[in-house]
């Protein structure tokens, strides 16, 4: 038996069951105790909320304890060489340690692995730069001198 049933504004009715629902009118507060699903009947394994569709929202916060790649300008990473890299993507079609297409397609992603990794990718990028500019100005400081 539900607590509450009734039209949820978007086309759909919206069901609470006893003793899995527990609010708070005074602070606005909803208390879902165990698995809850929205737009679905299939709570996704390992899963305390299952959404099937989009969800909305004007801010989003990821809570972790996960370290940010700033090992990346460490003074012991070996960074790959371009040429190697090149290579990778040439034969795997997409950069190192990020999932494949089809990776992602079969299994989704982790938001906050996800965003590491390409923060991580991002700070390589930054090192590729700044060695490149070296580079560029090495070259610019020879031509000026009368070059070779």
């Amino acid at each position: 038996m539900s607590v509450y049933s009734g039209y949820n504004g978007a086309g759909g009715n919206i069901s609470l069951t006893p003793g899995f629902i527990s609010s708070s009118y005074t602070s606005g507060k909803i208390l879902l105790n165990g698995p809850t699903v929205i737009g679905t009947s299939t709570v996704r394994s390992g899963c305390l909320v299952t959404v099937a569709g989009k969800i909305a929202a004007q801010e989003f916060e990821i809570v972790t304890n996960v370290n940010v790649p700033d090992y990346v300008f460490g003074k012991n990473y070996k960074l790959r060489s371009l040429k190697d890299l090149e290579n990778y993507i040439n034969a795997n079609s997409h950069l190192p340690e990020i999932p494949s297409s089809e990776q992602i397609k079969q299994n989704g992603y982790k938001v906050v692995e996800m965003d590491n990794l390409l923060l991580k990718k991002v700070e390589e990028l930054t090192l590729y730069t700044i060695a490149l500019n070296k580079q560029v100005e090495a070259l610019k400081a020879e031509l000026a001198k009368g070059g070779k």
